[in-house]
C-alpha cells in the first residue's frame, strides 16, 4: 500500500517520511490542532475524490478496522497499542520492520496450528 520504510526508533514510525509522503499526495492532507493548551494532535485526512480504486476490499476492510480500534487514541495510548503487537514485541529496537513478511509468517503460523487441532 505505500513504499515507507518502517523502522522501529524512538518514536517507533519514521513520522517524517509517512508527513512527507502524505504531503506529496493529493488526496491526503495533514491537520494540525490543539487538543489542549501546549499539546497539538496531527491528523490525516483524505480529501481525495475516489480511494475505490486503490485498495482491495480486504485493505479497505482492514483499514476501518485500524482506524476503529485507535482514532480515539491519545499518543501515548496509541504508542502502547503498538508497541503490543507482535510486529514491534519480536523485534530489536532500529531495526526495519518488514511488515509484509511478518504477516505472511503469522497467518502460516495460525494456519498450522489450525490444522494441528483439527
Amino acid at each position: 500500500m505505500t513504499p515507507v520504510t518502517w523502522q522501529f526508533n524512538h518514536n517507533l514510525l519514521n513520522g517524517n517520511e509517512i508527513e512527507s509522503a502524505i504531503k506529496r499526495s493529493l488526496d491526503f492532507s495533514v491537520t494540525e490542532t490543539m487538543v489542549t493548551v501546549g499539546i497539538s494532535r496531527k491528523t490525516i485526512d483524505f480529501i481525495g475524490t475516489n480511494a475505490g480504486g486503490l485498495l482491495s476490499d480486504k485493505e479497505k476492510q482492514i483499514i476501518d478496522k485500524v482506524i476503529s480500534a485507535t482514532s480515539q487514541m491519545m499518543f501515548d495510548e496509541l504508542i502502547n497499542f503498538v508497541y503490543s503487537t507482535q510486529p514491534i514485541a519480536a523485534k530489536e529496537r532500529y531495526s526495519h520492520l518488514n511488515l509484509v513478511h511478518t504477516a505472511m509468517l503469522l497467518n502460516l503460523s495460525e494456519k498450522q496450528q489450525g490444522s494441528i487441532g483439527a
